[in-house]
């Protein structure tokens, strides 16, 4: 029984991580010989550059750029890099994802703690005018007891009594 070793490229429908060559070959296609069938390979041809055309329409970016010069938040399917890229640039561009994610999460940490303040400083506020308020409302009720007409009636009354029974006696 002889065994014959695995194919070391997938097929065109399938793309995976495992589907890459050891040698890092930024192909997953299989290579068209020129000779004998040469109708139904080109044929295979054009029919492949059909179906890479309809999957990397929406990222022919990667098809053109450099690892580095990839937008990350751009790629919408990651069997697309491993069709276009080597493992090693590959490696890098998750890296890059990877430090993006972290300054991303770092910004937002620091947002949101600025956030954090601004709402206990607005929370302290709030208190403060609640207190202020309930002071005012004391003096306000303070003010119009003593402010009654009737007691007013009475304070000014005992005054100008006080006024006729002693001339030199001062009214406040």
């Amino acid at each position: 029984m002889s065994t014959t070793p695995p194919e070391l490229r997938s097929s065109t429908k399938s793309y995976s991580f495992s589907s890459l060559t050891p040698s890092d070959s930024r192909s997953n296609y299989p290579k068209l010989q020129l000779g004998k069938g040469k109708g139904k390979q080109l044929n295979d041809r054009m029919r492949i550059q059909q179906e890479t055309k309809q999957t990397s329409s929406n990222s022919s970016k990667l098809n053109t750029t450099r690892p580095e010069d990839i937008e990350l938040l751009s790629i919408d399917d990651p069997d697309q890099l491993f069709q276009n890229f080597t493992i090693r640039e590959i490696r890098s561009i998750e890296q890059r994802a990877r430090n993006h994610a972290d300054q991303k999460r770092e910004d937002l940490r620091q947002m949101v703690g600025e956030r954090y303040r601004d709402l206990l400083s607005v929370a302290d506020s709030i208190v403060r005018i609640k207190n202020s308020s309930e002071n005012l409302i004391i003096h306000l009720h303070h003010a119009r007891s003593e402010s009654d007409r009737n007691q007013l009636k009475s304070k000014a009354q005992l005054a100008a009594d006080r006024s006729t029974d002693h001339p030199n006696y001062p009214t406040s």
